[in-house]
């Protein structure tokens, strides 16, 4: 949701007040290097949330 946010336009403060994101770096940042954590960021909670979703179709 909060890189959604970001791809429509939103600012960056508003999108990390509004779903309480916090992204520390260090150094001069790279676009390179912000691409690639966005793209592990996203691929990261499509895994979790399809483990989820595995689970509750497990469980009932």
């Amino acid at each position: 949701m909060a890189l959604e946010s970001l791809e429509v336009g939103n600012s960056p403060v508003n999108v990390m007040h509004r779903y309480q994101v916090a992204v520390v770096s260090h150094g001069s940042p790279q676009r390179e290097d912000i691409e690639a954590f966005r793209e592990q960021l996203s691929m990261g909670w499509a895994t979790v949330l399809k483990l989820w979703l595995d689970t509750c179709n497990t469980t009932t």
